[in-house]
């Protein structure tokens, strides 16, 4: 047996005679697993480097609460009200315009009742009155609309910032008059975004008593003419060194779409071996029409064949802005993740968000398309609510332009994550400051590497993951695995390590074979 080597207490250590110092195995703990947000804000400043956000309150004081950014850190929150959750704030571009809106009302209130507004999937009603004018009713619209505040998920353990919430991410005013009167949207940001504000009436319809008061007639003109989003390519430096397992982002445009690429990239990005930083991408966006030929088309762009980002496409009617879906659809996803990054995804409630009607969902072989595009799905339940249907990855293809399935699942990154980080933290554990020789010797002293014994600790550190449910099958791991001496840097150890990953049950595929007696 070799003797114990002390770091401090020497060999020829004299004075009697009890003896005692600490030490650590050098084990390098997982990481904490940080979320970050980055969105538009309407103090017009850019942050330099991302901002604990303690709070729904204080992201809306510290961006503005009509900001993009204060609406995602609530449906963040809102998901997922235990994880550790980051914002980056991001000016508009100067040389950008709002997109506007509008509604005209015209008429005189006949019947008492409710105009039902649903604007960016947040519910605005508006208390109409028998011989209510068309120009008093838009006036109360355009009232209900700018001193709209959703303070529900203000406070995340405690109110600390006081009863600030997020309001609605445009802002109106009513012109015109009889005998039709306008209301007038105008976005809170420059940018894309603002076109894919959905403007809404009566969403729930008759069945729930949503119903246009007799006598008015409302006519809704869609969100448009925004132009220009934020330069997206400027990422890198405000992230720094910092590991942010899960990043969300609004723009699901070409630009953006490449610039997070290749802040991501295996090799000179968060994923190479020297950076080793790794994290997820998640966005949203939603689709031209309900047929789905808008989101194909943009499924085949080169630019979204990224294993490292994960976008929801979202149906043309869908209520809810494409950042709140993005934040809850991460949000939902990180919680799972955090606590087993390869069980399935799918089935998990995302809170707050609103389906679009019934009819205008994507159809059943439109979603078989869709997922085998590379773009994720939510899935609806008859009551409206949203869960997710399944997180697939943008990636579709290899780098030979082959079909490639390897990074369909978004969780299949994160399990890959969760693998190697725990080999490292094993292997530094075991071998931070160790001598290397080759196999076959026998030493009586020292902290002594070889190839077998780092294979052994390598077989060691899988057997544990299988135990975890991250992989299986460590005889035919053991079997596949190479540990050797470099040729020709004799202080280096060449590793093949080859994890077969479990899988989720993603289908349960029955066939019923029954006879009549």
């Amino acid at each position: 047996m070799s003797d114990i080597i002390f770091p401090n207490i020497p060999t020829n250590e004299l004075i009697p005679l009890f003896q005692l110092e600490f030490g650590s195995s050098a084990y390098a703990g997982l990481p904490n697993q940080v979320s970050l947000i980055i969105g538009q804000t309407t103090n017009n400043a850019s942050d330099n480097a991302p901002s604990l956000i303690p709070n729904t309150a204080w992201a809306a004081n510290n961006w503005g609460p009509r900001s993009v950014i204060a609406s995602m850190a609530e449906r963040y929150l809102g998901a997922d009200p235990y994880g550790q959750l980051w914002g980056l704030g991001v000016a508009d571009n100067g040389a950008g315009a709002a997109a506007t809106g509008s509604i005209v009302v015209s008429g005189t209130a006949t019947a008492a009742g409710t105009l039902n507004l649903y604007i960016a999937g947040r519910y605005v009603p508006v208390a109409v009155n028998i011989g209510d004018t068309a120009g008093a009713v838009m006036s109360n619209a355009a009232a209900a609309i700018n001193l709209y505040l959703d303070s529900s998920l203000v406070n995340r353990y405690q109110a600390r910032i006081g009863d600030k919430g997020v309001k609605l991410p445009l802002t109106a005013s009513a012109s015109g008059g009889p005998p039709a009167t306008t209301l007038n949207l105008t976005a809170s940001h420059k940018g894309t975004l603002g076109n894919a504000i959905n403007i809404a009436l009566n969403y729930f319809a008759s069945q729930n008593q949503e119903v246009t008061p007799a006598g008015l007639t409302v006519v809704i003109t869609a969100m448009s003419g925004g132009t220009t989003d934020p330069l997206t390519n400027g990422f890198a430096a405000a992230l720094g060194n910092t590991a942010y397992d899960f990043i969300c982002m609004p723009w699901a445009t070409t630009q953006a779409l490449l610039d997070f690429k290749n802040l991501m990239l295996d090799a000179t990005g968060r994923w190479s071996w020297a950076e080793q930083i790794y994290g997820h991408v998640w966005t949203a966006r939603t689709s031209a029409d309900n047929s789905g030929s808008d989101a194909l088309s943009f499924a085949s762009g080169s630019y979204a064949d990224d294993q490292h980002m994960t976008c929801v496409q979202c149906e043309f009617s869908v209520p809810s802005t494409q950042w709140d879906i993005a934040a809850t659809y991460m949000a939902a996803s990180a919680a799972s993740l955090r606590a087993d990054p390869a069980l399935p995804l799918q089935t998990l409630y995302l809170p707050s968000l609103m389906a679009p009607r019934r009819h205008q969902e994507f159809t059943f072989a439109v979603k078989q398309e869709l997922l085998a595009a590379g773009v994720a799905l939510m899935n609806y339940a008859p009551d409206r609510s949203c869960s997710i249907l399944r997180a697939v990855t943008t990636y579709t293809i290899n780098p030979f332009g082959s079909p490639d399935a390897s990074y369909r699942d978004t969780e299949t990154l994160y399990t890959s994550m969760a693998v190697v980080r725990q080999l490292k933290a094993d292997c530094l554990a075991k071998f931070s400051r160790a001598k290397l020789a080759s196999n076959g010797y026998a030493f009586g002293k020292g902290k002594i590497a070889t190839p077998k014994s780092i294979r052994a600790q390598i077989i060691a550190s899988y057997r544990g993951m299988e135990k975890a449910g991250l992989v299986e099958n460590v005889t035919g791991f053991a079997n596949g695995l190479v540990v050797q001496r470099n040729s020709l840097d004799a202080t280096r150890v060449d590793v093949l390590f080859d994890p077969n990953y479990v899988s989720g049950l993603r289908v349960l595929a029955n066939l019923v074979q029954f006879s009549l007696r």
